[in-house]
């Protein structure tokens, strides 16, 4: 499906789907669009910064936290962010959104740029699914944390 500005033009066609509660979900998503067959959000996500981030260059030591939206992410950027400065609260008072950059959403221009330019140890975070990350990284350079490891239900280094 092509990416649309509005979701709710397309969450309105006959034949989306089926299933009323789905249709609601998909029509309250500000902006919502979808990209590659993945339903997204519309707030700060843009179709030039989507259709790079395959090719992103990825660096040994970068952290990725993956996950689903609205599963604990916060939570867990909080964590890996105060374990990345080995539990030095004077180094993580500034807003997470400067400590744990979003690969999907952010500037509307020079995102990338922005993203590439970090230091290293990078800390990045993802609502995307596996297939649309990164090249390098599903390949192995990087390390990705997935919420719900210890469970058994991800992968250390995917």
């Amino acid at each position: 499906m092509p990416i649309a500005k509005d979701i709710s033009s397309i969450a309105s066609r006959p034949g989306f789907v089926d299933d009323d509660i789905y249709r609601g979900y998909v029509k309250g998503i500000p902006g919502g669009q979808y990209h590659k067959g993945c339903l997204l959000q519309g707030f700060m996500t843009y179709k030039h910064l989507l259709k790079r981030i395959p090719q992103m260059k990825m660096r040994e030591d970068d952290i990725v936290i993956c996950s689903y939206p609205k599963s604990g992410t916060t939570w867990t950027e909080e964590i890996v962010s105060l374990i990345k400065n080995n539990g030095n609260v004077g180094k993580v008072k500034r807003e997470i959104h400067w400590r744990v950059i979003h690969m999907e959403t952010g500037r509307p221009f020079f995102h990338m740029r922005y993203m590439n330019n970090l230091k290293s140890r990078r800390l990045l975070a993802t609502h995307l699914p596996f297939e649309l990350l990164p090249t390098q990284l599903q390949n192995g350079r990087g390390k990705a944390s997935i919420p719900g490891l210890s469970t058994g239900q991800g992968k250390h280094n995917i």
